[in-house]
């Protein structure tokens, strides 16, 4: 379940319904009337929290959801840029604080992070003057990677953590041992000021060297997928079988592992690590452009639609490839009809 304390703003309810559409949302403009019960405290899981609503006494409403709901994703949205405030509601007890400013898509990877176990704490222009290891959680100033001291070798190996590769995969791709990947991650996270790899990886994105790495690498050779595999569904299905039909609302993405499914209307079959599907997924109807019919046996890997919306935010190589994949397509379709 999902409560948002006095936010009348449709769009922002509507983000976390697209994040997870199993929550069951609701409005309270005040938050001393949320649920205390102990069967309803468990039910609730995420908390959007409007701070300008409440003024000065902001602080105090996080910290009564707090004590209320403790194990609640608290994220908070306002317009301050201060630092001052911003440090109060997380000491208090908030997940995350996300600055009206910020986008769509932004306030979907802050949602993805929190929900993974981190905290939020956006970059600003200015520092309160206050210890920043005091929230070692929170997101790190916008600089560039040599800014933090990163040296060559370290943002080599960040740029293959970005790609989700494990320090194993790591090791083996740069001829190391994966003792000193291992080392050289310990580094990345002191100088970066981050208790982990994911949020090393939202650090590292606001760089612009490290997304023209990534892009450059989707560009030299395929994605690897070995990754994501961990986090998909499998499923097994026999030559005939239809998976979906033209005009299908698709909530999915496929991965082939075994076998080839044929993709009707497009001319296209699918085989051993092609991905299909992605179109419907972020299409503003999400309807299934083409039939798809495995040709033969076939062992597929399935990604559901809010997976896909997060591998975006945790790989960015991936969205870049999936980006790719949907214009070649549709660009191919275009000349089809032509």
């Amino acid at each position: 379940m999902g409560f948002a304390p006095g936010l009348e703003t449709e769009g922002l309810t509507a983000v976390l319904h697209e994040f997870d559409r199993s929550l069951d949302i609701q409005l309270h403009a005040d938050p001393s009337t949320l649920p205390v019960e102990d069967d309803a405290r468990e039910g609730v899981t995420w908390i959007l929290f409007d701070a300008d609503r409440l003024g000065i006494a902001a602080e105090a409403g996080v910290a009564v959801l707090r004590e209320r709901l403790p194990q609640a994703h608290i994220v908070v949205f306002g317009r301050t840029e201060l630092a001052s405030e911003i440090d109060g509601l997380l000491r208090r007890g908030a997940s995350a604080f996300v600055p009206r400013r910020f986008a769509h898509d932004a306030v979907l990877a802050v949602l993805a992070l929190v929900k993974s176990g981190e905290r939020f704490r956006p970059a600003l222009e200015e520092s309160s003057g206050g210890d920043r290891g005091e929230y070692p959680r929170g997101a790190a100033p916008s600089r560039t990677l040599q800014e933090f001291g990163l040296t060559k070798a370290e943002r080599q190996v960040l740029v293959l953590v970005a790609q989700g590769k494990t320090n194993l995969q790591i090791a083996l791709e740069l001829g190391k041992r994966e003792g000193t990947v291992r080392v050289q991650m310990s580094s990345i996270l002191e100088k970066l000021k981050v208790p982990n790899r994911a949020v090393a990886i939202l650090v590292a994105m606001r760089d612009p060297s490290m997304i023209d790495a990534q892009m450059a690498r989707v560009q030299e050779r395929p994605l690897d997928l070995d990754w994501l595999y961990p986090h998909m569904e499998f499923r097994r299905h026999r030559a005939g079988d239809v998976l979906f039909r033209k005009g299908d609302l698709g909530r999915e993405m496929f991965v082939v592992q075994r076998g080839s499914v044929s993709l009707t209307q497009l001319g296209l079959e699918m085989r051993e690590n092609d991905i299909f599907g992605e179109i419907a997924i972020f299409a503003p109807n999400h309807r299934r452009t083409s039939t798809a019919v495995c040709a033969t046996d076939t062992d597929l890997f399935v990604l559901d639609e809010d997976q896909v919306r997060q591998m975006h935010y945790v790989n960015p190589a991936f969205a870049l490839t999936v980006l790719q994949l949907i214009t070649n397509r549709l660009l191919a379709d275009r000349q089809r009809l032509r």
